[in-house]
């Protein structure tokens, strides 16, 4: 799951039109004087609507110039304004009885930029929430056939911590840097474990204004996701690769079950129980 800079609806000036003028100054309030000292213009409050909008959606599209903390903002924001995020945070609000006083006729967009600047950190979550909860592919683990059912640590930041630190070393083989982070959400009765870490070093080449191109090497930063299903006491993972799957898999048994090889890969469903023809199926 790498992260990428996508500010659609706030790069394009007739989605930025979603956001009342005043509701975008309150976002942008915090962040404006960091905003002047990093080289940008910001436009005058006496331009007409069109000028406006499309002098902030050109800001905007010049992401290595806004303040870290707006930079989050914008991708939380961005993301939670869809329609699907937006029905989700609704009703996620009424269940956690938070209330924000929007008006009649908010439109998604400022919705979601009042529960940020009200309720940041439950915006934040929910957030991560629909992130995970919009992964596809997923490879399945299995417990070892035969093995007698794990006993489950529950996750306390110390178990995480021991998750990340066993990863280390995978890494460091596989030249990925030293980095390795891990993230825990309870959801839908399932573990949820966000596994930050770094990739392979990428170059590029760098213009900086009217400057010749220049080489800038970086390590870009992945996120992978490692699924605990209690009640069927199987792991899913969505990763690059099934060498990492593996290595999330084995690490995870060992941390939270004590053994490190109780998953293992194989299909989940097969056909072997039906290829013996009418025999294979119940009579009634």
């Amino acid at each position: 799951m790498a992260k990428a800079l996508k500010f659609i609806r706030f790069t394009n000036a007739r989605h930025l039109k979603h956001l009342s003028r005043a509701v975008l100054g309150q976002l942008l309030a915090p962040h404006l004087e960091e905003m002047k000292t990093r080289g940008v213009t910001v436009p005058a409050d006496d331009l007409e609507d069109k000028d406006y909008y499309a002098r902030w959606s050109d800001i905007f599209a010049e992401a290595e110039k806004l303040p870290d903390a707006l930079t989050e903002a914008l991708l939380v924001i961005d993301d939670m304004s869809t329609e699907t995020a937006h029905e989700s945070l609704l009703v996620q609000m009424e269940l956690a009885s938070i209330v924000v006083d929007v008006g009649e006729d908010a439109t998604a967009m400022e919705v979601a930029v009042q529960v940020f600047l009200h309720h940041e950190s439950f915006l934040k979550a929910r957030h991560a929430e629909e992130q995970l909860h919009n992964l596809r592919s997923f490879v399945h683990f299995l417990p070892e056939p035969g093995a007698a059912k794990g006993v489950f640590q529950m996750p306390t930041a110390i178990l995480t911590g021991a998750f990340a630190d066993a990863l280390k070393p995978f890494f460091r083989r596989r030249v990925k840097g030293r980095y390795v982070d891990v993230l825990y959400h309870a959801m839908d009765g399932e573990h949820w474990f966000v596994i930050v870490h770094g990739d392979t070093v990428a170059r590029t080449l760098q213009i900086a204004d009217e400057q010749k191109p220049t080489v800038l090497r970086y390590r870009p930063e992945r996120d992978d996701v490692l699924v605990y299903n209690p009640g069927s006491d199987t792991v899913r993972v969505n990763a690059a690769n099934d060498g990492e799957r593996k290595e999330y898999a084995k690490q995870f048994g060992g941390v939270f079950l004590n053994d490190e090889g109780y998953f293992t890969l194989r299909d989940k469903y097969r056909f072997d129980p039906v290829k013996g023809g009418r025999a294979a199926f119940a009579k009634v």
